[in-house]
């Protein structure tokens, strides 16, 4: 796979921060021509996963479909089943993850989705990534039956010990590996109708795949007594980093791409909320500072990783289709 590429895949969703089928509003969206700016400067091509609520409002989606008419992003699907018809469902915390619905309840949700995206762009989106990051093989396999062509719902070595309904792909590699809806989603396969990039979430050194079970182990058994990541981290032992501007600053997202670099990763996948372009509407961007300082992360890394590493910016289905196109169908790592 060569160049390596360059990702950034973006949840863009409504306001509310906590699932709510009630005073929904997306005014976020209108943050997006400035950040899209921002991208333009570095060649950069990033991928709008896109909810229910923010594709029903056509003021939106004239702006990110008019950002993708121009060949400057994707548009691709965000699911979040919580408000997204038909709503046959109990609103609770389980219910919030795609995983946690009946398998047909999840293929009409996918399909509402997909198809209010369609209505607006001119055609069915092609990239997903799951609300929460809650998603399994059956999800997949729905993901295949609706003609999706690459997932991002993985999350690797990732676990939070105080939420109930939390990702757990503490197995799961950072390379892109293929899917089939029969196999467990953390199962890398050679070949698969669904290609998944996931997001870039990694170790400051060391074999990842070895970490990962630890830092799981580590935040499961002793998370409130020790904070035992951390502990290593102040050691300099190991230290998890991930490509988010809302977790991780500048130093800490350069660091894990120099990490990347020397272990030949073929994808980065940088992520965040949409809802961090105005303040108060996530808990990462909550005044106009903190927002000028995310704004200013996220150049930052752009323009060092412009000049000093070799990936090359594509979109979500872009970088699916050349990993299918250089690997035959094989995973790449």
């Amino acid at each position: 796979m060569t160049p390596p590429f360059l990702l950034v895949t973006i949840d863009t969703e409504e306001d509310n921060w906590f699932p709510s089928r009630e005073g929904i509003t997306v005014e976020n969206i209108r943050g997006i021509e400035r950040l899209q700016s921002l991208f333009d400067r570095y060649g950069v091509r990033p991928t709008y996963l896109t909810t229910y609520e923010v594709a029903t409002r056509p003021w939106a989606m004239e702006i990110l479909c008019g950002i993708e008419r121009s060949g400057r992003a994707e548009v691709g699907a965000h699911l979040h089943p919580w408000n997204t018809p038909p709503l046959e469902e109990e609103f609770s915390d389980r219910n919030t993850g795609m995983r946690n619905l009946p398998p047909d309840l999840q293929r009409r949700k996918l399909a509402t989705l997909t198809t209010a995206i369609a209505a607006a762009r001119g055609a069915p989106p092609t990239a997903f990534r799951a609300g929460r990051w809650l998603l399994d093989r059956v999800g997949i396999e729905a993901l295949i039956g609706q003609g999706y062509e690459v997932d991002s719902s993985v999350i690797p070595y990732t676990y939070w010990f105080d939420v109930k309904e939390s990702p757990a792909y503490s197995h799961a590699p950072a390379w892109p590996y293929f899917q089939d809806g029969e196999s467990d989603i953390q199962t890398p396969l050679a070949a698969g109708p669904l290609v998944e990039i996931p997001a870039t979430v990694g170790f400051s050194r060391g074999n990842w795949r070895k970490w990962g079970p630890v830092d799981r182990l580590l935040n499961t058994r002793l998370p409130r007594l020790f904070h035992a990541i951390g502990i290593l981290a102040r050691l300099d032992l190991v230290e998890k980093l991930s490509l988010c501007p809302e977790i991780d600053g500048f130093e800490g997202m350069r660091r894990l791409t120099e990490v990347a670099v020397r272990r030949r990763l073929p994808v980065l996948n940088a992520f965040f909320h949409s809802g961090s372009l105005v303040p108060g509407k996530t808990p990462y961007v909550r005044a106009p500072s903190e927002l000028e300082a995310f704004l200013d992360r996220i150049e930052r890394w752009l323009e060092w990783t412009a000049r000093h590493t070799p990936f090359e910016p594509v979109t979500l289905s872009e970088a699916a289709r050349r990993v299918r196109e250089a690997t035959g169908g094989a995973t790449a790592g």
